[in-house]
């Protein structure tokens, strides 16, 4: 929803109710729903940009602060304590009359985003059988599809203060939810929490698995006594450098390919081609085509590889940002040819680039010791990159205007599937164990073996 919220946010603060203030259009919505405040203006579009990124970047010391979290005070705690910061977020938003206010609510739910986007996959991983643990974490994807969905329904027809005030009602419900979580058997062993690792083993797996849980333990025992070596001996090796340098140049790749550009500018984008009383509609039938297209790649992630996957998202994006591109250069068709090319590219992108960054995110970082920080550095990175192309394409897009916007973003599409294509290992229904061995080049059957997941 965080990410949803700037493109029914931005419209709104923009919408025309106009005041010449020094010779500069100044427009804002009046009479506030939720507090009969004035709204904020905005009056210029690098304030519009800054209202869209701030988020962004402030997801970027969440993820870092969550590796220290969930090591030092566990998986579950880390995410009970992410949902009050987002509820205050959502809070302070809501009730914010001037352009600093706004971005102080936006760093707090980035920053709490950030904060969620590293501890989620590490959990999930921990808890899931190889088998579940794709689409599992492809469903994070979907997640994130429909809280932009419920965003951007939600300020269709809701002023922009109550549509903060119920998304700030998600968190409350998380965290009434997440006391009923169980903490992950792996953190519980490796903090000698024996009784606690086994109650909680059972609970997810059932009282037929000791010998999984065996396997578990001394996994654990083995990691644990890595930790004792230097910082040297764990992180400047190849079993985690080369996943997290993979990993990278996928997020760079997924969020350079301008998804999150059309997502936190869609309306403004959309009434520039279809005009105002159709762009919110159109929004919505977007976001749809995102959901349905999300479900698709999470049953995807359970029947095709990883690297089947990334190829066919990330060429037939490519192709169809450079159509998107040609189409608006030539002025063919228009408006209705472009709005087509966009669905398309939304579908495209959602199958593979959007979800498996998340997915590889945790699932090429197998060793516990290693797992959080390795998932903190590669989620920061992609934050990192989520801002950068969030703060450029408002610019992006008035200074080579679209048809040049959307050209660069199919290159970086381009050029990133194809080192991916040669670059990328199978992870898919591979334990942990395997996938380790594919960085530390130990042989092993291709086949999943029914040994520990983690």
């Amino acid at each position: 929803m965080t990410m949803g919220y700037s493109a029914v946010l931005l419209p709104q603060l923009w919408r025309i109710n106009a005041t010449d203030i020094s010779s500069m259009n100044v427009t804002r919505l009046k009479g506030s729903l939720a507090t009969g405040s004035d709204d904020p203006t905005i009056t210029s579009t690098h304030e519009e940009s800054w209202i869209a990124a701030s988020a962004a970047i402030a997801m970027v010391p969440g993820c870092w602060i969550s590796t220290l979290l969930m090591d030092k005070l566990g998986r579950k705690s880390a995410f009970m304590i992410i949902n009050p910061i987002f509820a205050l977020g959502w809070n302070i938003l809501a009730f914010a009359n001037e352009f600093s206010t706004l971005i102080v609510g936006r760093v707090l739910c980035g920053f709490s985003a950030g904060l969620l986007g590293a501890t989620s996959p590490v959990y999930i991983v921990e808890i899931t059988h190889p088998h579940l643990r794709g689409l599992l974490l492809a469903c994070l994807s979907l997640a994130v599809a429909l809280g932009i969905l419920s965003s951007h329904v939600l300020g269709t027809w809701l002023h922009w203060r109550l549509t903060a005030h119920l998304c700030g009602l998600i968190p409350i419900s998380c965290f009434i939810f997440g006391y009923f979580v169980p903490e992950t058997p792996s953190w519980l062993l490796k903090h000698d929490r024996q009784v606690a690792a086994l109650n909680t083993w059972q609970f997810l797996k059932g009282k037929d698995s000791p010998i999984e849980f065996a396997n578990l333990n001394n996994n654990i025992h083995c990691n644990h006594n890595n930790e004792e070596k230097s910082w040297r001996e764990l992180y400047l090796v190849k079993p985690f450098l080369m996943p997290l340098f993979i990993i990278c140049v996928f997020a760079f790749t997924s969020q350079f390919s301008g998804v999150n550009v059309v997502t936190f500018y869609c309306v403004k984008m959309l009434t520039d081609i279809v005009g105002t009383d159709n762009a919110y509609l159109t929004t919505i039938i977007l976001d749809c085509v995102r959901v349905i297209f999300s479900i698709v790649a999470c049953w995807l992630t359970k029947r095709c590889s990883r690297r089947l996957l990334t190829n066919i998202s990330g060429f037939s994006t490519a192709m169809t940002l450079f159509a998107l591109s040609a189409c608006l250069y030539g002025d063919y068709g228009q408006p209705w040819i472009s709005i087509v090319f966009l669905f398309i590219y939304i579908c495209t992108v959602s199958l593979g680039l959007v979800p498996l960054p998340w997915l590889l995110c945790a699932e090429l970082f197998p060793d516990a010791s290693t797992r959080a920080l390795g998932s903190g550095l590669s989620a920061g990175f992609a934050f990192i990159c989520f801002f950068g192309s969030v703060k450029t394409g408002p610019i992006a897009l008035e200074v080579i205007l679209p048809h040049g916007t959307f050209a660069v973003y199919g290159t970086i599409a381009l050029l990133g599937t194809v080192f991916l294509h040669f670059c990328l290992p199978e992870t898919k229904d591979k334990t942990l164990d395997d996938i380790r061995n594919d960085f530390t080049g130990i042989n092993t059957d291709v086949t999943p073996k029914k040994v520990n997941r983690y």
